[in-house]
């Protein structure tokens, strides 16, 4: 038997437009889906997924998830939700949903579109090509060898990511293959 939710960390998928977030995203939710788990999904975009259910409002995914229980937890382009204008109304879904055996993904374009509270209580990322000075700030959240930070994160090309955890190596170059 795999690891189940609550093994899991809060995590962050951050990523230019058309770099291959919202592929890992689709890849992530379908193996939740097929390993039995629920997906919620918030994506204000209005975008199909391949999760439970699907809405565009943060108030009602955060009002779902709080009624549910052993869920993966979706968030895309967070920077255009209400998250990224009060994080504090939304703490629930990084601190206490874990209690309820609720693991949360968080995907924006860039560092700063994911609010400090999101990034402080996020224990993995799965960072695409970025900025060199968005490298260093992902490399300094996370205590984790910061000249491999800087050497690959701002050269990877597209569809390619570095796995980082707060509790091992990055893994990677890794590759996610669009369908």
């Amino acid at each position: 038997m795999g690891p189940t939710l609550k093994d899991l960390d809060h995590t962050i998928i951050t990523c230019p437009t058309k770099g291959g977030k919202s592929f890992l995203a689709r890849e992530l939710v379908a193996r939740f889906r097929r390993g039995g788990s629920d997906v919620l999904m918030c994506d204000p975009m209005g975008y199909s997924w391949p999760a439970s259910w699907v809405t565009t409002d943060l108030d009602e995914f955060l009002d779902r998830a709080k009624r549910s229980r052993n869920c993966a937890l979706f968030i895309d382009e967070a920077g255009e939700t209400e998250l990224a204008n009060d994080p504090n109304r939304y703490k629930w879904l990084y601190t206490a949903s874990r209690h309820q055996g609720h693991v949360c993904y968080t995907m924006a374009q860039d560092y700063t579109q994911i609010p400090l509270r999101v990034r402080k209580n996020a224990a993995q990322l799965y960072l695409f090509r970025c900025d060199p000075k968005e490298a260093e700030e992902w490399a300094k959240k996370f205590h984790i060898d910061r000249d491999f930070i800087l050497r690959t994160a701002p050269f990877l090309p597209r569809y390619e990511f570095i796995r980082v955890s707060s509790w091992g190596s990055p893994l990677g170059p890794c590759r996610v293959i669009p369908a």
